[in-house]
């Protein structure tokens, strides 16, 4: 094993103090001279049709700089990869939250008054609110026009040629993804076994809300401070729909107070510009809590049907899934979401026979945003509950039941692509000792397990620059925003071994499109393998060049000298360190680039796509759960999250994410619901919508890091910032079966729902 001197550390984040001290400046900080504040003007209705649209009497209000129609706008539409949504509303409100109208203010007292003040009359619209009734024949239509919406590829990952919404119909798009014969498989079947679950939409609940800062400079330069995920497709974005070149356009998101997914599309920034542009000063908007809720949207709901058939022997020989996404009125990141968790919905078992089914499906609610883990904790909250079900009703034991059908090196999925580091075997032992599977239960308890498998979205893009000072001190620039994730950190410690330097003497500058080179965005998991190898790769060409320098200035050759400790050292006066500034004049600049695997070209009717190379994450969850059968009331004594890492780069950072990416899906199991009534949602605020607080978390957590080295990443590293969501729930779920005999099949899992199930076997016993 390689000898490491900064990566392979559990140093604490670089940031952490000024967090702690308030110091750190977040985009909702920032202010600038002559700011004005902004408000948004919301349908009240989930489908109306506006009749009149009067700014006259906002516009004379005092204070009021500027009212934005859809007069002032581009008559273009936005859309993630479908071009489906307006930045404010012409003709057609579909949710209840859509903007309509934006006032720019010296004061949001004054903007939220004229904002009130602006008339509009609406003549209310046939709607629909789930997948079922939207997917009828002669449903209302959420879009009308659906035939003469633009497509657009936003990269490799999104392309996907086969997104083609239904025309006539609610179905945004449909992924097939077929393998063997699945009738046949089930004729030959000794069983057959087929369930239904259901999973809620689950609020991103941030801890800064959405901001939007636009400045237009007298040249014409549009300059947005925003917590985007994505800095330069924000750029790209921004320029596209207002016709500016993108060197016009400057997208600033500095650190990001929370996002988990919920901050990589457009929410105001158009908004904020067109307001500066209208009122020649700069416009911020900050959204109070109510407005995160209803109009960013959260995890995609929806409810799918897992069917299996499987032998005598207790192997897997067919699988058939039907999964029903709502898409809300808008497609957002939809299509890539319904797509890729299709791949996953089989579970990560060796099945001859698969045939799979994902619709996404237009409706009058707000539109869902990509959520950690991106469609996979939805699937296998209903896959991994399956395979429990099955076990039980076999008499077979749940892990060797696994373990009989898992995924091994080599083997081939479903769509065609030869999977490689897969250590799913020694995930699932490794989670079942952590809660002493074998051993003898507590009375009131039960064990569950479920398995953990997640990509990242391949042949996405990363750029870095490494710049090397004078006295051996190092900046870093990366697209990769940091929101809380500890990645700053993480390219540190990348430069610092590479440069032998102290991570101390390395700054890190993120998330400004006019500063750091181009970065696909961070999400997926992708931030650590695709911006560390660039960073990677960025800091081995600095070092190349300082050695070089340092060859030709000592006259002798790049093997006789090394770069150690910020300094130069030869080999024959290993006692005497060189600083740079003998070598370097100004700065030693490096760059690098990496963009991993590739999805190759889908077959439209089978999903294949044998060119596929995915940097697959395996792990598994074990849990230990009380159940009080009076109250319902369920107590996780003990939850483990089993993940390999491939190389955990900062073991400590690795463990922080695998704690939070828990307690994000023990929310979700248990407490977490946006609430909709009429396509209304009824809890915008944390009042109503519960997120776990401490005494909601198990008595332990427990992450347990395998390092494998056989990821795609720096040193064969592996993300892990979503995988450890994706096995909570039916872990969870499991345990609880095993523990009192009752299976939840709807999430969250409620006190109320354990005690209907109750309810409901006792009758069923009782029945003569």
């Amino acid at each position: 094993m390689a000898e490491f001197t900064a990566v392979g550390r559990p140093i604490p984040k670089l940031d952490a103090i000024d967090k702690v001290t308030g110091r750190h400046r977040y985009p909702l900080d920032v202010t600038l001279p002559g700011m004005l504040w902004g408000k948004v003007l919301r349908s009240p209705y989930p489908h109306a049709r506006i009749r009149k649209l009067d700014v006259s009497a906002s516009g004379s209000m005092p204070g009021v700089a500027a009212v934005l129609t859809w007069r002032d706008l581009p008559r273009k539409r936005l859309g993630f990869i479908i071009k489906d949504h307006d930045v404010l509303a012409s003709d057609v409100v579909r949710y209840c939250g859509e903007p309509v109208a934006a006032v720019a203010a010296e004061s949001e007292a004054a903007a939220e008054a004229a904002c009130q003040a602006i008339e509009v009359e609406y003549e209310e619209l046939p709607a629909v609110f789930e997948p079922e009734p939207a997917m009828a024949p002669g449903a209302p239509l959420v879009h009308e026009d659906l035939a003469n919406y633009e497509i657009r590829a936003v990269s490799t990952a999104a392309t996907m040629p086969f997104i083609r919404p239904q025309i006539g119909t609610n179905i945004c798009h449909h992924f097939k993804l077929r393998h063997g014969d699945v009738a046949a498989g089930f004729r030959a079947a000794r069983h057959v076994f087929e369930d239904e679950f259901s999973f809620q939409m689950v609020h991103h609940a941030a801890m800064e809300p959405h901001s939007s800062l636009a400045q237009v400079t007298p040249s014409g330069e549009v300059i947005v401070w925003s917590g985007v995920q994505a800095a330069h497709r924000a750029r790209q974005w921004l320029a596209e729909y207002f016709d500016l070149p993108q060197s016009k356009v400057r997208v600033i998101s500095l650190k990001i107070g929370g996002a988990f997914g919920g901050k990589i599309t457009l929410s105001l920034e158009p908004i904020v510009v067109g307001l500066a542009q209208k009122a020649g000063r700069p416009v911020k908007i900050v959204m109070t809590r109510a407005e995160t809720f209803i109009a960013t949207g959260g995890r995609r709901p929806g409810r799918m049907t897992v069917k299996s058939g499987v032998d005598g022997d207790g192997r897997i020989v067919a699988r058939q899934v039907k999964v029903l996404w709502n898409s809300g009125t808008v497609s957002e990141s939809g299509p890539i979401s319904a797509s890729l968790a299709a791949l996953l919905s089989p579970g990560p078992y060796r099945i001859p026979n698969v045939h799979v089914d994902s619709y996404l499906v237009y409706t009058n609610t707000i539109a869902p945003r990509a959520f950690r883990g991106l469609g996979a904790p939805q699937v296998l909250w209903g896959t991994e509950s399956h395979m429990d079900i099955i076990a039980k009703k076999l008499g077979l034991d749940p892990l060797e039941f696994r373990l009989r059908n898992a995924f091994e090196d080599g083997d081939i999925a479903p769509w065609g692509e030869r999977l490689h580091s897969v250590t799913l075997k020694e995930c699932l032992q490794r989670a079942a000792a952590e809660i002493g599977w074998y051993e003898q239960k507590t009375p009131g308890a039960g064990r569950g397990l479920s398995c953990i498998w997640k990509w990242t979205v391949p042949g996405t893009l990363s750029q870095a620059l490494v710049k090397v000072y004078e006295d051996g001190t190092v900046g870093v620039m990366t697209g990769v925003a940091d929101f809380g994730t500890g990645s700053s950190t993480i390219m540190a410690q990348i430069v610092a071994e590479e440069l032998s330097v102290d991570v101390e003497n390395v700054g890190v500058v993120v998330g400004d499109t006019e500063l750091t080179p181009y970065d696909y965005g961070s999400a997926s998991s992708r931030s650590t393998v695709h911006g560390g190898n660039a960073v990677r790769e960025a800091a081995l060409s600095a070092r190349r060049q300082i050695l070089e320098l340092a060859a030709a200035k000592l006259n002798v050759q790049p093997d006789q000298i090394e770069l150690r400790k910020g300094q130069i050292w030869l080999a024959d006066r290993p006692d005497e360190g060189l600083p740079l500034a003998r070598f370097v004049k100004g700065y030693v600049l490096g760059l690098g680039s990496f963009q991993g695997g590739g999805l190759g070209q889908f077959d439209p009717e089978t999903g294949a796509t044998p060119r596929a190379t995915h940097d697959w994450k395996w792990g598994a969850t074990g849990a230990i759960a009380e159940v009080d059968r009076g109250t319902g009331t369920v107590r996780i004594r003990r939850l483990v999250s089993v993940n390999d890492v491939g190389f955990a780069i900062n073991p400590l950072n690795v463990e922080s994410q695998i704690q939070g990416a828990v307690v994000m899906g023990l929310g979700a199991t248990f407490l977490e619901e946006v609430v909709f009534d009429g396509g209304r949602i009824v809890n915008p605020n944390f009042m109503e919508y519960m997120i776990p607080t401490a005494t909601d978390l198990p008595d332990e957590i427990v992450p347990v890091i395998i390092e494998s080295r056989k990821g795609d990443g720096p040193y064969g590293a592996k993300g892990i910032g979503e995988p450890p969501i994706v096995g909570v729930s039916p872990a969870v779920a499991n345990a609880i079966d095993d523990a009192i005999g009752v299976r939840i099949r709807e999430l969250p899992i409620t006190p109320e729902r354990v005690v209907r199930a109750l309810h409901r076997i006792a009758e069923d016993e009782g029945a003569p």
